[in-house]
């Protein structure tokens, strides 16, 4: 099999774990518009939020490390070794995190404080135990806990506020519910507690680990706030329900993120484990030209169809939030692409450059929000997370310079600027005229991708025809 074939395999089984998590988010948009208000919704969003910020400080990044290492290694005893560090650190720091909750509780009442220590908890451990399965090769089983993390949330989701008419509370649980049944079938079949009896890791591994896990802890940290933390500054500055329509708006771009998360398991994956990057550069420029034009496609279709989802499908309260969203379409095509960038540092293990990109971005994104999000509202917060993408982007490229040679081909430069344009489509009043203007959308992505969809055609054809 060739290695586009490879990759394309790969793909497909993350598809098929991550698609149906990813979308759920996008499935749940009807029912938290019409079973929760702006304010509660915002609450949960702000909850969400911070189990996002607390669970790096609890495994430390080394989740992370725990994929890269083992990835590249058969030796069984350095696996054990590699392991047993990691749970070690996780269990540990997690021990110290929830006396930290208690004692702030105790101090200020916080509302659900049980569920949301066990919500970090459950979490923190679901990523550890899933980055330990990907870097041992099982991404079948990967795929597998991805359905049923989706299975176990939208029942637990539908039941509590369309059933019983709870309020974000069950949602909590429903989500803790869905990463212990993950957790459960992730070590029946990955026996991590085996390696955790056997590994005994020495000071140099552990050096080793933390050298590499510890300087992407800023750049999830500038993550957060590159993405998550205009939430939080429009709680503060604008108010509970200013953060629920933001949130609500940033629900359908993400479908970008949905695409970017399957194909860049698959893409680390791929470079992490090539022998020679310098016989890996022209593959990997094609794939990512290739990549660049998806997501622009991709793009354009949900830009020139924003309103008419805004207005048929998300409904409720939340009609209005299409205002917000075109800057956060192009912020997810250039964050993707950026983060695309990030393998080949991983595989140099130059984390620190990853996170000096990212830091960098945070910092204008942070700026940005301070300076005009009081005076302007609810639009600077996608304003500044378009920028700090473009940002990273632009850094991550620049920096690898002498490492790895890839560039942007001029056609997908000249498809970036016609993106411009398309920021005028949320004007168009008429809902004929929307759906024109979705259908040349439509066409639009459909030519600029010929070529892939042409194979995909042809690939989907040759197999009917074999079963026939």
């Amino acid at each position: 099999m060739s290695r586009e074939g490879k990759l394309a395999k790969s793909t497909a089984i993350y598809f098929i774990g991550s698609f149906g998590s990813k979308i759920l988010s996008f499935i749940l948009i009807p029912i938290y518009a019409n079973y929760l208000s702006e304010e509660a919704y915002g609450s949960y969003d702000l909850i969400n939020t911070i189990i996002q910020i607390a669970y790096p400080a609890i495994t430390l990044m080394l989740d992370n490390a725990l994929y890269v290492y083992l990835i590249g290694t058969d030796d069984g005893q350095r696996k054990s070794d590699i392991i047993a560090f990691a749970i070690r650190t996780l269990l540990g720091n997690a021990a110290i995190a929830g006396v930290f909750c208690i004692i702030a509780n105790s101090l200020y009442h916080i509302k659900y404080i049980e569920w949301i220590i066990a919500w970090l908890f459950t979490y923190s451990v679901y990523t550890m135990w899933l980055q330990l399965c990907r870097g041992m090769h099982q991404q079948k089983l990967y795929s597998f806990t991805g359905v049923v993390v989706t299975a176990v949330t939208l029942i637990g989701n539908i039941l509590g506020l369309v059933v019983l008419h709870q309020d974000y509370r069950f949602l909590m649980i429903s989500n803790c519910a869905a990463y212990i049944a993950a957790i459960i079938i992730l070590e029946y079949r990955i026996h991590a507690r085996n390696y955790l009896k056997s590994g005994n890791p020495t000071k140099e591994l552990k050096k080793e680990l933390l050298r590499y896990a510890v300087p992407l802890l800023p750049n999830q940290l500038s993550w957060w706030i590159l993405n998550v933390s205009d939430r939080l500054m429009l709680a503060f500055f604008l108010g509970m329900g200013a953060n629920g329509v933001y949130a609500m708006a940033c629900k359908i771009p993400a479908i970008l993120n949905v695409v970017h998360s399957i194909f860049a398991s698959a893409w680390s994956d791929d470079i992490l484990s090539a022998s020679d990057m310098k016989e890996t550069e022209k593959y990997a420029g094609r794939i990512y030209n290739m990549y660049i034009k998806v997501m622009i496609g991709i793009a354009i279709v949900l830009i020139t169809g924003n309103k008419l989802i805004f207005r048929y499908i998300v409904g409720g309260n939340f009609v209005e939030a299409y205002h917000y969203t075109y800057f956060l379409y192009v912020g997810f095509i250039f964050g993707s692409i950026g983060s695309l960038l990030g393998a080949f540092y991983g595989y140099y293990k130059k984390s620190l450059n990853v996170s000096l990109s990212t830091i960098l971005a945070a910092i204008v994104n942070f700026l940005i929000n301070l300076l005009f999000m009081r005076k302007y509202g609810i639009q600077v917060a996608s304003i500044s997370t378009c920028i700090g993408s473009i940002v990273i982007w632009l850094v991550r490229l620049i920096g690898l310079n002498g490492l790895v040679n890839i560039k942007i081909s001029v056609a997908n430069k000249f498809l970036l600027l016609l993106l411009i344009p398309f920021y005028f489509t949320d004007r168009i009043e008429s809902v004929v005229t929307n759906f024109i203007v979705l259908l040349m959308g439509c066409i639009f992505s459909v030519v600029i991708n010929y070529k892939m969809v042409n194979e995909v055609i042809k690939i989907i054809y040759a197999k009917i025809k074999k079963k026939g």
